[in-house]
């Protein structure tokens, strides 16, 4: 799909971006983890956030998602401040972490049911979303049964289940195989066309380059 678009660490809000930073700023006593972060992240696009292992990237994810605090500076997620309410802030997004955090001895369906009670989703919206990636036959299979790439497809449907718009991705390909993080990326691909955004931690350029319409460097 072409060279990604290098976003600059500058820039100003715009009507409508899914993310909005300004100067956001983490420190742990003496430590600084994320230090005066500055970017836009346009709606309906896959968006890399790319750099070395504690260059700071899943703190940032925990500032935007309202887990933590920032020392300094503002954000907002689809328009909501991440301080003034991180509660709206999470029930507007979804996410996936790097390890697909299922409960292994539950089936495929009853971790997807599980969280659809949660999010108050009917099972047909399950239904929709695993035949959409040819996984409704395997519905009964225990997810630990499952090989890490088919666990890590369940936990990129759980992430959807409540139709977001945003979802905020974790390494979500690390330690697949090709046909597994091909999947993966086909079912990102899927959702920006829906128009949802993804906002993508990768430390794999490669990948970013193959996947993502815009990447900014930390």
């Amino acid at each position: 799909m072409g060279t990604p678009q290098i976003s600059h660490v500058t820039g100003s809000a715009i009507a409508g971006d899914a993310v909005f930073i300004e100067g956001l700023t983490k420190r742990f006593g003496s430590t600084t983890v994320v230090d005066d972060l500055t970017l836009t992240v346009p709606r309906g696009i896959i968006f890399g956030f790319l750099g070395p292992n504690g260059a700071g990237k899943t703190t940032t994810i925990d500032l935007l998602l309202g887990l933590r605090e920032p020392t300094a500076g503002t954000a907002r997620v689809l328009g909501i401040d991440i301080v003034d309410d991180p509660d709206l802030v999470r029930s507007r997004v979804g996410v996936g972490r790097d390890e697909p955090g299922l409960y292994e001895h539950l089936s495929a369906l009853d971790n997807l049911r599980f969280w659809a009670r949660v999010w108050s989703v009917p099972d047909e919206r399950i239904e929709l979303l695993l035949r959409g990636i040819g996984l409704w036959d395997r519905r009964l299979d225990r997810a630990g049964s499952w090989s890490r790439g088919m666990q890590q497809q369940l936990a990129l449907i759980r992430a959807q289940l409540h139709d977001p718009e945003l979802l905020f991705l974790d390494e979500p390909t690390a330690g697949l195989d090709v046909l597994s993080a091909r999947n993966v990326r086909s079912q990102l691909r899927v959702l920006t066309d829906a128009g949802k955004s993804v906002f993508l931690i990768t430390h794999n350029m490669t990948e970013a380059e193959e996947l993502c319409d815009r990447v900014a460097v930390i």
